[in-house]
């Protein structure tokens, strides 16, 4: 198994359309794949999949007042990816047969606050 944890307690403003960042990693148990490449990669508010397969992320937002959140791949909204309760709960595909880019499966993460300003106070993705 393949695991990638990041965290955040710092508060941020997120703005409605505004990106949260995942912070930093605590935990990391991956390896390289025939690209010479991580599984994953954080890029402060997203994570690069730069391997195929099926993802199960979770997320928990923490905030100090009700917004929705909605879970974004490649900068496309994923329709069964929202929540207003602050946890998402997810499988996400990388299927190298779904991808034009034929020198490796990619695929980017984030998470948008899509409804009212907000101040993120929390947040863990796993």
């Amino acid at each position: 198994m393949l695991l990638l944890g990041t965290i955040n307690t710092t508060d941020q403003a997120v703005a409605v359309d505004g990106t949260v960042n995942f912070g930093s990693v605590y935990r990391r148990y991956d390896k390289k794949g025939k690209c010479g490449c991580r599984a994953f990669e954080l890029n402060g508010s997203s994570i690069l999949l730069q391997s195929q397969g099926i993802y199960h992320l979770t997320a928990v937002i923490e905030t100090g007042t009700d917004t929705t959140f909605q879970l974004f791949e490649n900068n496309v909204a994923n329709p069964n990816a929202i929540t207003t309760t602050g946890v998402l709960d997810v499988y996400i595909l990388v299927d190298s047969n779904c991808v034009l880019n034929a020198i490796n499966s990619l695929k980017s993460i984030s998470i948008v606050n899509t409804e009212t300003a907000t101040t993120v106070t929390n947040i863990v993705v796993n």
